[in-house]
């Protein structure tokens, strides 16, 4: 198992217990930990496994890789805040602070978790690839 992935399994419970204090999914305020939570983790999740993708077959494209994790991120974040604030039936079932504050929160474990993993992509090469020179 990679650190990326058990981070993800470590903050779950967490954000199902944060949730749960404010009132469960039934409330706005934990619906919006359990959504910003979800999307979160697969935006991150998706941006680490890219990111690695690219450190394993094109290193020079790494710095590229990582800009576009961001930007992906970037986009996704800007659309569910507004989307969240601005769309009445959206916001009286998912409060968008606690979107936000959790969609942050867990980028920024499973970047720092996930990070760590693809570097280590680096120091191992494939087998078709041999020992780096």
């Amino acid at each position: 198992m990679t650190r990326t992935f058990l981070s993800l399994l470590v903050c779950l419970p967490l954000a199902g217990y944060v949730a749960w204090r404010l009132g469960g999914p039934s409330e706005v305020q934990g619906a919006g930990v359990l959504v910003g939570y979800l999307v979160g983790a697969a935006v991150a999740a998706w941006g680490i496994a890219y990111q690695r993708h690219v450190l394993a077959h094109r290193p020079a494209k790494a710095q590229n890789a990582a800009l576009i994790d961001f930007g992906v991120k970037l986009v996704v974040v800007l659309v569910g805040g507004i989307a969240l604030r601005s769309m009445p039936e959206l916001a009286e079932r998912c409060d968008w602070r606690a979107f936000l504050l959790t969609f942050a929160s867990i980028s920024l474990v499973v970047l720092t978790f996930g990070t760590v993993d693809a570097v280590r992509v680096l120091g191992n090469p494939t087998p078709a690839e041999g020992p780096a020179k």
